[in-house]
């Protein structure tokens, strides 16, 4: 028996596959951009760090307005990376969203087929039944005879 839907069920594992590559897609360009803003913010207390172990020695005033104004750039990063990682997290929730409907569709299709095959299978044993009957009420009109 051929599920009168399959051309339909393969299209939508085709499409639930593809929004699985999409999400997983996203997935890793959000992580990068979480280790960028992560590498941003160790860079910005290893030279924090640096700069408190210069601070007890005598520092130069012109090291101090460089080691500020590399500060107010790494300050300005990490909010430009922020607002990245922001962007795509809406990105990555309309993904599993679309994945989620995607699955939804599938598994209908597949419930769908699933209720075909029990019909099938319940109107073959039906109709093995009623073969047997007929054949026991052959034998008995035989045997009578």
């Amino acid at each position: 028996m051929k599920f009168r839907f399959e051309t339909i069920l393969k299209m939508r594992k085709s499409r639930e596959n593809l929004a699985k590559k999409d999400l997983a897609l996203v997935n890793a360009h959000l992580l990068k951009q979480q280790d960028r803003l992560q590498f941003l913010e160790e860079t910005e207390e290893k030279s924090k760090r640096e700069l408190d172990a210069r601070s007890r020695r005598e520092i130069d005033v012109n090291q101090m307005v460089l080691y500020d104004q590399f500060f107010g750039g790494v300050r300005a990063q990490e909010k430009f990376q922020t607002k990245i990682i922001a962007e795509v997290s809406v990105q990555l929730e309309k993904k599993r969203a679309l994945l989620a409907e995607a699955m939804r569709r599938r598994r209908t299709m597949e419930i769908l087929k699933e209720r075909e095959t029990q019909a099938y299978e319940k109107l073959q044993m039906k109709r093995e039944t009623e073969l047997l009957d007929e054949a026991g009420t052959a034998q008995w009109r035989m045997k009578s005879l």
